[in-house]
Parts: structure tokens; sequence; C-alpha cells
């Protein structure tokens, strides 16, 4: 998706990094639901998994960066969604 404008791409994900992205989300929905539905009884222990696996995800950049297989970074756009 080199040189490709903002506009052009609709909200779309670069496929390189579409697995970081869908775990991403998976994360939030899981908390959004969690949020709704025990609000008033979550504890800092339930959260707990939720933190390791976006530790794990954040410990996946490099110098602060998401890179591809082949060790290309990221760009912009894909960085700021």
């Amino acid at each position: 998706m080199d040189n490709v404008n903002v506009n052009d791409r609709q909200g779309k994900i670069d496929e390189r990094f579409k697995p970081t992205y869908d775990k991403l989300c998976e994360v939030l929905n899981q908390l959004e639901k969690l949020s709704i539905t025990q609000a008033w009884s979550l504890r800092e222990t339930d959260l707990y998994d939720y933190q390791r696996r976006l530790d794990k995800i954040d410990e996946s950049r490099i110098n602060g960066n998401f890179e591809d297989q082949s060790g290309v970074k990221a760009d912009l756009h894909t960085q700021r969604v």
C-alpha cells in the first residue's frame, strides 16, 4: 500500500497489520461488553488478562513502530487507525 492516499483507503487496514488490528478490536469489543454487563462488579484482577494481551501487542513494536515480517514500518495511517 505504498503511496496510497488516505482517502483511497476508505478506512481499510493494510493487510500486513490486519492480524494486530483484529486482536486490538477483539480486546476492545470484549472490554465494551464487560463494561455493559459487569461494570459494577469488575475487579482489577478481572482486567489482568486484557492488560497482558495489550502489553504483548505493545511489546511487538520496534522503536515505537509496528513492523511487518520484512521489517517495513507501518505507515502513519496504519499507526493512527
